[in-house]
């Protein structure tokens, strides 16, 4: 067994935890996220050495639903807080809608300037903004090449019918359709369009119901904290997800700055973020707040990104990058570290996941073949707190 996990402080002191997980753009919901942790825990045993046994999912109410995870050290009930039915409402399926929404997306991108902004932040996200459009582009040129094609020779055969004038129209919208499918399934461009639309949406505050999500989020994350059943309570955001974490932890700072006297068993924990592609954008103020207010809660947070995965901004500073101005001994969260996925696997199996975009974008929730400082698996069913397992990492 490979191992790179650096020596911690201190003995078990998690032997129970409550993990609050929000999902990414994603409108799968909690049975996909729990068959995925699952799956992936079976094959994380080979690597810690630890069982990892899973309790049936339980609805809780609409927006959530629960499991327990025993493990050789520590008991962890994980929870799902769901905004699928968010998602799902800005999500539109046909390929028509998505096109319209591309144009408006990334001629407002353009034009307020935060495309120039994300590729000065991050080069490697710019690529995964600007691909989406290629992809697009490569669809309509085929499109309107093979229709005009396709009606050109009918027109020839067929002299005198002008059938051409309706044939290419309609090969035109059905090469549109079909290619559209077959990309979208190999290269999931049209989910990015869709999320980058949302991100507009989103920074001006005007997504129904979301606000009524966080409070609920927060009010829970309260409750929680106060009811003291659990030695660590970890709030964990993944891609998307990332964004709403710290609202969530605003709002709840703003219910009670003393998180029911509870911040010391509070930690954050955020994969893949993509907090940029909203902060960046000029009506994002109160989600720029809202990481200026987590960050500089002194609760300890961690923020995992792999400069492989191109849908997040590695190692780019959330909180700087908000607008926040830290003081000299204030504490430097979130601490920023790489998942350093290239030491999972042998060279030859990461070449294969590497070149599979989705899968290393969720390569954060998922086990490796070697055991690594960063191991998802570690951090919700093992034995110690996210501040001890990354007590090295701090900077104060």
């Amino acid at each position: 067994m490979h191992n790179e996990t650096a020596a911690t402080p201190g003995g078990p002191t998690a032997r129970t935890r409550k993990v609050l997980y929000l999902c990414g753009y994603d409108p799968r919901g909690a049975s996909h996220y729990y068959s995925l942790y699952r799956d992936e825990a079976a094959k994380a045993r080979a690597v810690t050495g630890s069982a990892y046994k899973l309790s049936p999912r339980k609805r809780n109410g609409r927006f959530s639903a629960n499991w327990t995870i025993e493990s050789d050290t520590t008991r962890c009930d994980y929870e799902f807080l769901g905004w699928d039915d968010i998602i799902r409402n800005y999500w539109p399926k046909s390929p028509f809608s998505i096109l319209w929404h591309a144009a408006h997306l990334y001629a407002y991108y353009t034009l307020t300037g935060t495309a120039a902004k994300i590729r000065r932040t991050s080069r490697t996200h710019f690529f995964t903004f600007i691909y989406p459009l290629i992809f697009l582009l490569i669809l309509l040129v085929s499109s309107l090449g093979v229709a005009l094609f396709a009606g050109t020779a009918i027109g020839a055969l067929l002299p005198g019918y002008r059938l051409e004038w309706l044939a290419t129209p309609l090969i035109a919208i059905t090469v549109f359709l079909r290619l559209g499918e077959y990309l979208e399934k190999r290269f999931n461009f049209y989910w990015l369009l869709r999320i980058y639309s949302f991100f507009i949406t989103l920074s001006k505050s005007k997504v129904k119901d979301f606000d009524a999500h966080i409070q609920r989020y927060a009010e829970h994350l309260l409750d929680t904290l106060e009811r003291n059943e659990y030695d660590e309570v970890l709030l964990v955001g993944h891609s998307v997800g990332t964004i709403l974490l710290p609202l969530v932890v605003a709002r709840a700072l703003s219910l009670d700055p003393q998180l029911r006297g509870a911040r010391s068993r509070l930690a954050l924990l955020t994969l893949g973020h993509c907090i940029q592609d909203v902060t960046l954008l000029p009506h994002a103020e109160a989600v720029r707040e809202a990481i200026r207010t987590a960050a500089s809660a002194g609760i300890f947070w961690l923020d995992v990104t792999s400069p492989p995965d191109g849908a997040c901004f590695p190692l780019v500073d959330v909180a700087e990058g908000s607008g926040l101005l830290r003081s000299a001994h204030q504490p430097r969260y979130p601490l920023s570290i790489s998942a350093r996925f290239h030491k999972m696997f042998s060279p030859e199996h990461y070449r294969k996941i590497k070149r599979d975009r989705m899968r290393i974008h969720f390569q954060y929730l998922m086990a490796g073949d070697y055991q690594t400082e960063y191991n998802y698996f570690d951090i919700t069913a093992g034995p110690l707190t996210l501040e001890q397992r990354y007590a090295k990492h701090r900077a104060n």
